[in-house]
């Protein structure tokens, strides 16, 4: 009987160990939420949009993955309701992106319209 408790003890180690390795991220140590592998990033999509009332469009990829449908952009310091904005003015226009508790920034330039002066 005894030798039935003692295999059953080490079968539960065993399969405690396993457990923590798989938890601690390959067994490395504890899980940090503040891995720096984590890469959140936006950017403008290319396209011919380079001018006042062009159609410019941002996208925001958290590891490669895009997630740009669940990320809030701000231009010049306003929100906008998609990934999609058209300037009234030419220069440049700071872009804020933000999903959960990560940020990313970026600038594009907006020329003026053609034969005119827009500013």
């Amino acid at each position: 009987m005894k030798i039935y408790k003692l295999l059953f003890l080490v079968l539960a180690f065993a399969g405690v160990n396993s457990c923590a390795e798989y938890v601690g991220n390959d067994g490395g140590g504890s899980f940090d939420d503040d891995d720096p592998s984590i890469e959140f990033v936006a950017q403008l999509v290319e396209n011919d949009a380079k001018r006042v009332g062009d159609r410019f469009e941002f996208i925001a990829t958290l590891n490669g993955v895009n997630v740009t449908s669940s990320t809030s952009f701000r231009v010049i310091g306003e929100d906008i309701p998609s990934n999609i904005y058209i300037p009234f003015r030419a220069g440049e226009h700071s872009v804020i992106a933000t999903k959960d508790d990560y940020t990313a920034n970026f600038k594009f330039n907006v020329l003026p319209l053609e034969g005119g002066d827009e500013n």
